[in-house]
């Protein structure tokens, strides 16, 4: 908004100007000049990213009938899809939702949504805020969902590579009679290929842990890797 108020004020200068062909040359403009502005930067509108994960899964019980069994550890893969939005200099908001299936057991697919409001400190790339989730297991009849709290470490499009990260716990989330906290972490590094613009990829590590015990898989880590677009 500044950039086009500052062109806007620049155009209506040289219209008036324009319009007044007697005035000498060093005569000065009744508009002040726009302040120099810095170009938004790629990515200072949010971006949104696609990423396949491999996962490894252990601990928790398997719903299975008649008897509830404990759940093998097992290896799963998966697809993640996240969108970042800027709504001012200082706040955004952040998507990701992911849907893995389980190689194991009663191979059931596991479904979460994240959905945060996030305040950016000035001049850093960290951000705190709170958020919302929703952990579905195709197996089970409920959804396991819950507010909580959390910090975001934000990529940088203007390097080359850059941190990227973020970590949220809900500390009670219902799992049929019982309750758990979840806890949700991501580590890893973003790429902006040279010569491109908008474009960038991502590779980290991803953790979730629901300390639900008649809840299974209990805990899913590895690794995601995606693409994705910065506006």
């Amino acid at each position: 908004m500044r950039v086009a108020a500052a062109g806007l004020l620049a155009v209506l200068a040289a219209l008036f100007i324009a319009q007044r062909p007697i005035a000498s040359a060093d005569e000065s403009s009744p508009f002040p000049s726009p302040s120099p502005s810095a170009s938004a930067g790629a990515g200072s509108g949010g971006y949104a990213l696609f990423g396949v994960m491999s996962l490894n899964g252990s601990g928790g019980i398997v719903p299975a009938s008649p008897t509830p069994a404990p759940f093998k550890a097992a290896g799963s893969t998966g697809y993640e899809l996240e969108l970042l939005g800027r709504l001012s200099d200082s706040y955004l908001a952040t998507l990701h939702f992911e849907d893995v299936n389980i190689h194991g057991d009663d191979s059931s697919v596991e479904s979460r949504l994240d959905v945060n409001a996030l305040y950016q400190f000035s001049k850093t790339p960290l951000a705190i805020g709170v958020g919302y989730a929703a952990l579905q297991r195709s197996t089970a009849h409920t959804t396991s969902n819950g507010l909580g709290l959390g910090l975001t470490v934000l990529p940088d499009f203007a390097r080359r590579i850059s941190l990227y990260g973020s970590g949220f716990f809900y500390p009670s989330l219902p799992s049929g009679t019982t309750r758990g906290g979840l806890t949700v972490f991501r580590l890893g590094l973003a790429f902006t290929p040279p010569g491109t613009s908008g474009v960038f990829g991502r590779v980290g590590f991803s953790d979730q842990n629901f300390s639900a015990t008649s809840f299974s898989p209990r805990s899913l880590s590895g690794v995601e890797i995606g693409v994705g677009a910065t506006f």
